[in-house]
């Protein structure tokens, strides 16, 4: 699993996610894999996802994207996800809830809107696409692992995304909060490190952007990463 916190607005998506990525044991040890880019863009059909779950479904996913899809926006991406995306060959010693989930945000040319889909797989390994947020005007968030402190919940409602200047400090102090509460969750433990990711989507005046970058290093960066096997 994973920290991402989302923001959509009319015109921008702002996405934040830690870059940790770990096994955890039948035992319920946690062993460290190594830091990894949560965020697969994919910008020629106008869309990046996210993946909430093991790594290789999100890798799965993203090579169906570049090798099998022919798409031009999210709309005609998840057309093409609903169609041929499939698991029910993969990892089929496991769970399917602990497969992993994928969120995926673009734009639709048709409505020249940003969008927001959810795709899992049920029980049966079928796959099942929602559309987030369609009714919800102008702006919602998606936070996980869920928010614990009212105050923290209250911060990210009321987050100003019109300038990012002055949004990073709060958008770093939400995931160092869900952080701190995580490491003392033994119990039901997402594992969140390494670095905090900020991907930004764009539409404004028909220019449409993908941008990421690092804003913030966790202070046990150093120590994960040593303790990460060669």
């Amino acid at each position: 699993m994973s920290a991402m916190n989302v923001w959509v607005t009319k015109d921008l998506i702002a996405i934040t996610t830690d870059t940790y990525c770990h096994f955890k044991a039948d035992n319920g040890e946690e062993i460290p894999i190594n830091f990894i880019s949560k965020v697969y863009q994919i910008p020629q059909h106008k869309s990046c996802f996210t993946n909430q779950g093991m790594r290789d479904f999100g890798m799965r996913y993203f090579n169906f994207v570049q090798t099998e899809v022919k798409a031009q926006d999210i709309s005609t991406l998840i057309s093409y996800t609903r169609k041929y995306f499939t698991v029910e060959d993969f990892y089929l010693d496991r769970p399917v809830d602990k497969i992993g989930t994928i969120f995926i945000f673009g734009l639709n040319d048709l409505t020249n809107r940003l969008e927001v889909y959810k795709i899992y797989f049920d029980e049966q390994r079928k796959i099942n696409i929602s559309q987030l947020g369609e009714n919800i005007e102008p702006y919602f968030t998606i936070c996980k692992p869920e928010l614990k402190r009212g105050d923290l919940a209250q911060t990210v409602d009321n987050l100003n995304l019109s300038s990012f200047e002055n949004a990073i400090p709060s958008l770093i102090n939400i995931m160092k909060v869900q952080k701190e509460d995580d490491d003392l969750d033994n119990l039901n433990k997402v594992g969140i490190g390494g670095h905090i990711q900020l991907t930004i989507i764009n539409n404004h005046d028909n220019y449409f952007s993908i941008q990421t970058s690092f804003i913030h290093k966790f202070d046990d960066y150093d120590t994960m990463y040593r303790n990460m096997n060669p």
